[in-house]
Order: structure tokens, then C-alpha cells, then sequence
């Protein structure tokens, strides 16, 4: 694919280095699920891509779901892809640019979107 959306945007790596209350993985148990908020090809392949990284990385297989499943008890929820629930958590599509991106971390959920690039950033490294 040569379009991807830019979701995994340093997702791992930010989550821990810039929000050290968020734990999305603990003791090589997903303590998170990735939420796909549009069902389209590229944001279902974002998270796809980004659950197998974060397995890679940790050993742990965070579960993806689409918007319209309930969300586990105790898990924190990884959003991807813009929809009314991400712009209630302060998306503002208009501010993301060409080839920018929005990242919030609380301890209480995740929000990543991107406008469509053709490289897919991950923990800074891209992917072709």
C-alpha cells in the first residue's frame, strides 16, 4: 500500500516517553485495545500494523476493535481515525495539515489521526 495514514505516528514510543501515566502494556499484557473509529481500508491496515509492532516490541497482542464494540473493563482505549467521539477529545481536522498528525495521551484513553501520507512513521523510524 502506498498510501497509509500516519496513526502509529511514534504511538509506542510517545505514549511511554511523554505520558508516563498512560500504560498500554504491562508485564507483557495489553492493558489497551485499538479502536478503529472509521472503517475504512487504510485505518483498519493502520491498526493492524500497529498491533503487530507493538506485539513485536513487547510480546503482547493488544486486541483491535471498531467503534461500534464495547470497549473492555480496565482497558484503555488507543483511537484511531476521526470520528464525532475523536473530535470530542479535541481533534480539529482542520488544523492537521497535508502531512501532519494529532497525538493525545491521557491516562484514560489515546487519540491519533493523520491526513494520508504516503510513509508510515513509527516509533521515528519510517516504513515504506
Amino acid at each position: 500500500m502506498k498510501k497509509l495514514l500516519l496513526f502509529g505516528a511514534a504511538l509506542l514510543s510517545s505514549a511511554m516517553l511523554f505520558a508516563a501515566n498512560v500504560t498500554l502494556i504491562k508485564d507483557g499484557k495489553a492493558k489497551s485495545v485499538i479502536v478503529i473509529e472509521n472503517e475504512n481500508v487504510s485505518t483498519r491496515k493502520a491498526g493492524e500494523e500497529l498491533q503487530q509492532m507493538m506485539e513485536q516490541r513487547t510480546g503482547a497482542k493488544v486486541q483491535v476493535i471498531s467503534a461500534k464494540d464495547k470497549i473492555p473493563a480496565g482497558m484503555i482505549p488507543i483511537y484511531l481515525g476521526l470520528s464525532e467521539r475523536t473530535k470530542k477529545l479535541g481533534v480539529d481536522e482542520k488544523k492537521i495539515k497535508y502531512d501532519g498528525y494529532f497525538f493525545k495521551a491521557t491516562p484514560e484513553y489515546v487519540v491519533t489521526i493523520s491526513s494520508k501520507v504516503k510513509v508510515l512513521l513509527v516509533a521515528g523510524t519510517m516504513l515504506y
